[in-house]
């Protein structure tokens, strides 16, 4: 028994702790690693982010400008049916009659914000305040599509008919609003025919439906404020993610 070599304890003990610090050491790596690869990739994705909303900001900041043009002239329009007589010399009749049926409509959506929450993935943005108007835009959004869902839907259904039982001319008034169209024959307005101008602009029902227009678009050009705002917060949310 006296001829067993003996144990070197203090050898095992630090072959063992050396052991053990590898194996934390390369779950520290791995993990570090790991965290590198997401903190990359959120990067990837906030500035997919940030070009797409910066996308949607401009077009919705356009639409802003065009909305505004377009609450004018329906308000000469309105003022002329209570007239009777059109006397905008700022703006045209042809112009109100054709911004009456604007079907304007805006798509924010399908990009790089619909593939991270579709995959479940909106957790990798790291901050928070982020990722909470990330979850919301699509409210935000939905309010904007309600509304110009509702315009096509008025204008479909009374716009067009109305204009076309009344056998009211469009062609000016696009010439003058839409550059890709090309007449073949010379346009027409209804203020070439004073009976027919009179007739309309005397019209209650005509009226009545300018004034619906108008608060239309007056309630779209709210929306469009509202999501101008939080496009604003979101993309400089994004720029202070993307500073860190």
């Amino acid at each position: 028994m006296n001829n067993l070599p003996a144990i070197n304890w203090k050898r095992i003990a630090v072959e063992a702790a050396a052991i053990v610090v590898s194996i934390l050491l390369a779950f520290a790596i791995d993990a570090w690693w790991d965290d590198r690869k997401e903190r990359i990739e959120e990067r990837e994705v906030l500035h997919g982010l940030k070009s797409e909303f910066s996308r949607y900001r401009d077009d919705l900041a356009i639409s802003i400008e065009i909305k505004a043009s377009v609450l004018l002239v329906t308000s000469d329009l309105l003022v002329a049916t209570r007239r009777g007589f059109w006397e905008s010399e700022i703006h045209t009749i042809d112009e109100a009659l054709v911004n009456l049926s604007d079907p304007s409509s805006h798509d924010f959506g399908g990009g790089v914000l619909d593939a991270l929450i579709s995959s479940g993935r909106l957790e990798m943005i790291s901050n928070n305040d982020l990722r909470v108007k990330l979850a919301t835009w699509s409210e935000v959004f939905n309010e904007i599509r309600d509304d110009e869902l509702r315009n096509i839907t008025f204008i479909t259904d009374h716009v067009y008919p109305y204009m076309m039982r009344w056998h009211i001319p469009q062609s000016r008034g696009l010439e003058m609003c839409c550059s890709w169209t090309k007449w073949p024959l010379p346009t027409k307005s209804v203020a070439d025919d004073p009976d027919a101008l009179s007739r309309l602009l005397n019209d209650p029902e005509f009226e009545i439906m300018v004034e619906m227009r108008l608060e239309d678009f007056s309630h779209m050009a709210f929306e469009f404020e509202n999501g101008l705002r939080e496009m604003d917060e979101i993309l400089g949310a994004l720029d202070e993610s993307l500073a860190r």
